[in-house]
Parts: structure tokens; sequence; C-alpha cells
């Protein structure tokens, strides 16, 4: 596995609880003790995704509208994933 990898990193909000939220006035807060309910008036809470130019390899996981899943295997069409699924190549890291 590579150390470093030139990555994507996108804050989306989210419904779900989050240790990330994002203040009204636009501060961003990290809960280290436990994940939050967003309270909407006062702030949203974030999800972080990481993403990645590169080709996915055996073992990379990506995402696609089935969800995320696992490569198990590279062919010139696409990628085969642990759930049998074949993802064509516009999927992402």
């Amino acid at each position: 596995m590579e150390a470093n990898k030139d990555i994507q990193v996108h804050m989306l909000p989210t419904e779900d609880k989050s240790n990330i939220v994002k203040l009204n006035s636009g501060n961003i807060l990290y809960n280290y003790r436990e994940p939050v309910k967003t309270w909407k008036p006062h702030y949203t809470n974030q999800h972080l995704y990481f993403t990645s130019d590169e080709k996915p390899k055996n073992g990379d996981w990506i995402t696609c509208p089935y969800g995320v899943r696992q490569v198990t295997e590279v062919t010139e069409n696409g990628y085969l994933c642990e759930t049998g699924c074949f993802q064509f190549s516009s999927c992402r890291m």
C-alpha cells in the first residue's frame, strides 16, 4: 500500500450523527467525544469523503450507484467487486 496518494477531500452535509459539525456562522467544529445528532437551527452535521483520480486496483474501495464496494478484480472494462457485481470504469475511488 502506498504511503502517500494525491486525494481530494469533500465535506458534505448529512442527517446522520457525526463528530464534525458546521455552524451556521460557517465555523467547523470537531467533537472528539461522541457523534452528535444534527440540531438544525444552529448547525449541520458533516461527513468527509476522500476521492482519487487514480484507477482502482485489487483491494481498493470504490463508490458507485450500488454503494461502497471493494475491488477484487480489474478488467479493461471495469471492476469486479466482492459482492460479485460488476462496476464500470466510471466508478470512483
